[in-house]
């Protein structure tokens, strides 16, 4: 299968369905093929604390619910990220790559109008296969925020109509 075909069916998901826990799921397995990844882990910024925090996983055994890029290097490492607003890949941030049991992790920047929403782990050993999947993990990523965006919106109605 194509990756405009598998991009197409992955905006039909996120269109069609309106639970999260309907869409994250596929999300994180396109992120995974498009990029070679071993592992994906969706960070969400807490609002109060501005953590961020793991919310969901494919390819953990564990996920633990304690704050993810803590160390300096991991904060410049997603400041850098959501700054460029694509996609890049670091061999250099030893607490993502601990995490992760990877050599290198992708972070795929999730923003809205709003601000910054999260990010996107992805534990990665092929630099190069990473390398290719950039922009697609970088639409995943838009997609992401799309569906965090909806829920938001969603939430919000549902307490105006209460």
């Amino acid at each position: 299968m194509s990756d405009a075909t598998r991009l197409f069916r992955l905006a039909r998901t996120v269109a069609r369905h309106g639970r999260l826990a309907d869409v994250w799921p596929e999300l994180h397995q396109q992120a995974i093929q498009f990029t070679g990844a071993a592992k994906s882990v969706l960070l969400r910024c807490n609002p109060r604390s501005g953590e961020l925090m793991p919310a969901s996983a494919v390819g953990l055994d564990h996920l633990d619910s304690e704050p993810w890029l803590t160390s300096s290097a991991a904060r410049a490492a997603a400041e850098r990220v959501w700054n460029e607003g694509v996609p890049l890949v670091f061999t250099d941030v030893a607490e993502l790559n601990a995490r992760l049991g990877t050599a290198a992790t992708m972070l795929v920047p999730i923003a809205a109008r709003e601000g910054r929403l999260g990010l996107l782990a992805l534990g990665v050993n092929d630099l190069k296969q990473a390398d290719a999947g950039q922009a697609n993990a970088g639409t995943v990523g838009e997609l992401l925020a799309l569906t965090l965006e909806r829920a938001r919106l969603q939430r919000e109605a549902d307490l105006q109509q209460d």
